[in-house]
């Protein structure tokens, strides 16, 4: 088992720590790039986002073993409350392929290919969809602009090609 430092991770530490945030929250790669110091409350294990695509800003939740990371990531720099500590999203992208491609590679399957870095959003929906079983939430969550309450407005998810997509479908 391995311990939660980054220096565990043979130069992938502040990736691990980008791709654990991603799953756990649903961020988009360009909201976690706009994340500053002042944004992340250690003490919570909370993320404020600053919302991309004219969506609602919120509030998300790190698990445990990720806020063990980003203490220890944190710890190891010198940053101000309005630095952006995490790297552009192509960067990102780019080593999500390189580390996507190596285990196609090492697992001889190359359907770990077709994985994209947006999917960590659609993972991290389809486990808040699969515990609470509300939709609603589940887009709150994502940070979804369009979501009602409406008696007459009925959300629902539906499996698309193995990814899970929120709407709001009108009832007539």
């Amino acid at each position: 088992m391995h311990t939660c430092d980054p220096a565990n991770f043979e130069g992938w530490g502040k990736y691990v720590l980008v791709f654990s945030i991603l799953r756990d929250t649903g961020m988009r790669p360009i909201e976690l790039e706009r994340t500053r110091v002042r944004d992340i409350d250690l003490e919570r294990g909370t993320i404020t986002v600053r919302t991309a695509k004219g969506g609602v800003g919120r509030m998300v939740q790190v698990k445990k073993q990720t806020l063990a990371l980003l203490k220890a990531y944190l710890g190891k720099r010198s940053f101000g409350l309005n630095d952006r500590q995490f790297p552009k999203r192509r960067k990102m992208t780019g080593r999500w392929v390189r580390l996507r491609n190596t285990v196609a590679a090492k697992l001889m399957d190359p359907s770990f290919k077709t994985i994209r870095l947006y999917d960590l959003r659609y993972f991290a929906a389809t486990m808040t969809y699969h515990k609470t079983r509300d939709i609603l939430y589940t887009q709150k969550m994502l940070g979804h602009r369009k979501f009602q309450e409406h008696s007459e407005v009925r959300a629902t998810g539906k499996l698309r090609g193995g990814r899970l997509h929120i709407c709001s479908c009108r009832d007539r």
